[in-house]
């Protein structure tokens, strides 16, 4: 199934400089796709539009069959479908490893049953099952990016994308973050990764 279209899409800003210009691709459900290019390509544009955070200047955007760029689409409803990570993982300092992945679960309308239930099996996903008592100051760079992954896929969204998610972490570190978006993959979601890291993208073919 085609899980998300750009048919011939453009985003222009006030300024007049266009975030993506006259893009077509297609991407299938249960994909692994990287995004590859330099800072200001357009990658972390593709994710805004995909979240509804940008409107297309031009062209039409489907999500799972339905075309998001129609205004009547809600934010909400597209967040239900499309878990997202960025580069700058922003987590609440007060809170815990398993409280800051709660959080993401209480927005989205599930259960206190239903999260703790459900956090047990994410953290385990991520391989953060011993550090879910311990706070943001006491992780290390690839531990934040893996709990960003976690509140992606919190509310069992079809899609991931992640953005730069490797970025500023050393090689062995960004090598564990690709091995967990493929695990992420093969549990069946598609995965989008935003990056300039090339050498990632060539050896995984």
């Amino acid at each position: 199934m085609s899980q998300i279209v750009f048919d011939n899409v453009t985003c222009q800003f006030k300024n007049k400089t266009k975030g993506v210009d006259s893009i077509d691709f297609t991407i299938h459900q249960g994909q692994f796709v990287f995004i590859v290019g330099p800072s200001g390509a357009g990658k972390t544009t593709i994710l805004r539009l995909l979240l509804k955070e940008y409107t297309p200047s031009k062209g039409k955007i489907f999500v799972e069959e339905e075309e998001i760029s129609k205004k009547r689409v809600s934010k909400e409803k597209i967040r239900r479908k499309i878990g997202s990570s960025f580069q700058d993982v922003k987590l609440l300092e007060d809170r815990t490893v398993e409280e800051n992945i709660a959080v993401a679960m209480e927005i989205i309308g599930q259960k206190p049953q239903e999260i703790k239930e459900n956090i047990t099996k994410i953290l385990k996903l991520v391989g953060l099952k011993n550090k879910k008592d311990l706070f943001p100051s006491q992780l290390s760079g690839g531990e934040i990016q893996r709990v960003g992954l976690a509140r992606a896929v919190a509310g069992d969204p079809s899609i991931i994308f992640a953005d730069e998610p490797t970025a500023n972490l050393d090689s062995e570190t960004s090598w564990k973050i690709v091995s967990l978006l493929k695990d992420i993959n093969r549990s069946g979601k598609t995965v989008i990764v935003a990056t300039h890291n090339k050498d990632i993208y060539d050896s995984m073919g």
